[in-house]
């Protein structure tokens, strides 16, 4: 049994890695590839050219531009150019962080780790 456990454990820790958003990926997607793969109202995180951070969620998708939407009430949506973002990541939200805690506990649990 202690073997067993010996296997499995960094098979489980390897798996949780690489269901992690952008841990696995080796190259960096262009920003309108990375926007054409997710759904309006992904939470994202944009870092523009210009060093500035903004998180919140997507909007449309235009053929130069997308608008993002604000994570916080009273701010007005922003409509940012392709060539001004740097970088662009999906970002989990609270539900999503704990199914995957959740999803964790039991599997160790469940593999008698964490007894």
């Amino acid at each position: 049994m202690r073997s067993l456990r010996l296997i499995l454990v960094p098979v489980v820790v390897a798996l949780c890695f690489l269901s992690v958003p952008g841990m696995a990926s080796a190259g960096e997607p262009s920003v309108e590839d990375a926007l054409s793969k997710w759904h309006s109202g992904q939470r994202i995180r944009v870092i523009l050219m210009s060093g500035e951070k903004l998180m919140g969620n997507l909007g449309e998708i235009h053929a130069n531009s997308f608008v993002m939407l604000p994570d916080k009430r009273g701010l007005a949506n922003r409509e940012l150019r392709f060539d001004e973002v740097r970088s662009v990541e999906k970002k989990w939200t609270k539900t999503a962080k704990w199914i995957m805690g959740l999803g964790i506990y039991f599997g160790l649990v469940g593999i008698g780790v964490l007894t």
